[in-house]
């Protein structure tokens, strides 16, 4: 990589390479050992032609690029977290179906990732929006909520509060079965 086009494009690089007393500084040479291969393709790419080139991509997207818009986020550069952010919002926007035993662990693998941030993101938003439409859906609910991060639940109750808030009133108060509250005599 270019040395100038990466100090160009981060605040973080441009103080790493700035900084004459640390390796990257008389060297000018940077090492990414916290970064994977194929999230440092993507970066490398984007850093070459200002788009994610998500075509070599296989299985599981989702976390390539739940990564990249992390590493991204450490690096000072939004432009990539966004355009990192926009296949995880389709993936996860156009998929309506209950997560699959085949998906289950890359899903598992994104709210994990998500939920070991620090604060309030958009991964971590992203996650509970994903698992609130699909917690209905789910055959095993406990094994789910068991094994959700520290946070999770709180934050998928407090996004469907928000949408019960926008519901009509027809749909807020659905109508009261004695008969579902009563004892079997």
């Amino acid at each position: 990589m270019y040395k100038d086009a990466i100090m160009e494009s981060s605040p973080h690089f441009k103080t790493v390479f700035d900084n004459k007393k640390g390796p990257e500084g008389e060297s000018k040479i940077l090492k990414l050992p916290d970064v994977e291969a194929e999230v440092f393709v993507l970066f490398n790419n984007w850093l070459n032609t200002n788009k994610i080139d998500h075509t070599d991509l296989k299985d599981p997207e989702l976390m390539e690029l739940a990564k990249l818009w992390t590493k991204a986020g450490d690096w000072e550069i939004p432009a990539l977290q966004n355009q990192a952010m926009y296949l995880p919002i389709r993936l996860i926007k156009d998929t309506r179906e209950a997560p699959s035993q085949e998906k289950d662990g890359i899903l598992r693998e994104f709210y994990q990732h998500a939920y070991a941030a620090k604060g309030q993101t958009f991964l971590k938003k992203l996650a509970v929006h994903k698992m609130t439409c699909s917690i209905p859906q789910l055959v095993s609910l406990d094994e789910w909520v068991s094994e959700f991060p520290e946070g999770m639940m709180a934050d998928i109750t407090k996004a469907w509060i928000k949408h019960h808030a926008s519901l009509p009133d027809e749909y807020k108060y659905p109508p009261i079965k004695t008969a579902e509250f009563l004892v079997k005599e």
